[in-house]
């Protein structure tokens, strides 16, 4: 990854990797706060990196000249 992507997507999987950590490390969930962290959208880990993967994506897109 490292190799082929951009810092940007690097990046945001680093972040992923120590927001994993920090959030093993925390005392453990109810049920009812990981419905409501759901429900507010507290829960997505992967957002920031597969929005950055879909900008590369689409920044990588050849259009061919008319």
């Amino acid at each position: 990854m490292r190799i082929l992507s951009s810092s940007i997507v690097v990046n945001s999987a680093d972040q992923i990797v120590k927001d994993i950590i920090r959030v093993y490390l925390e005392p453990n969930k109810t049920f009812p706060e990981l419905r409501e962290m759901a429900d507010t959208g507290l829960i997505d880990p992967l957002r920031n990196f597969s929005e950055a993967c879909r900008a590369e994506s689409e920044s990588l897109h050849y259009e061919p000249p008319e």
